[in-house]
């Protein structure tokens, strides 16, 4: 008589999960589940027996992060592990600061959106209902420098006949 089979069934979807491991279930299968929760986790392959070189590769191809010949000293597999755990770190770190750099993008964006500016004096409303210059909006939301000149129509109103561009 032969062993029964036994099938891992790893999906992120619930309902998924539950579904094909159902399936297998009612094949005769003798069927474990793994849900989202494990989607994280680093697998390791440990092996005394399927320990070629074609064995390995094969097992890393479909997804496993490691592989593991037995017998292997308990000093040498804990070595090992703990050099996997550096690499899950580091990609984690990456994956932080990725995320954190995606949402210092989205803040440089505000400017690009409807700024509710005051009709008179051109003060500008924030996000938290207070009013503020123009340029201290601005240099908040932005990397952008302000210098200060005055146009044709704002010389005449303020002097007059006075023509300061042809000094």
């Amino acid at each position: 008589m032969y062993e029964p089979i036994s099938i891992l069934v790893v999906d992120d979807e619930p309902i998924t999960l539950f579904a094909s491991a159902r399936l297998l279930r009612s094949a005769g299968y003798s069927v474990f589940e793994a849900d989202a929760e494990l989607r994280q986790s680093y697998v390791v392959l440990l092996s005394g027996v399927m320990t070629s070189s074609d064995n390995q590769s094969e097992g890393l191809e479909i997804g496993a992060d490691g592989y593991l010949a037995r017998p292997i000293a308990n000093r040498e597999l804990l070595a090992r592990v703990q050099a996997m755990v550096r690499i899950i770190r580091a990609e984690r770190e990456r994956d932080h600061l990725n995320k954190k750099l995606q949402e210092a993008l989205a803040t440089i964006k505000t400017l690009s959106g409807m700024l509710p500016i005051c009709d008179g004096c051109k003060k500008i409303r924030d996000d938290e209902g207070y009013w503020e210059e123009v340029e201290l909006y601005v240099k908040k939301h932005s990397t952008a420098e302000f210098t200060h000149g005055i146009c044709p129509a704002c010389c005449k109103k303020l002097y007059g006949d006075i023509n300061l561009e042809e000094e």
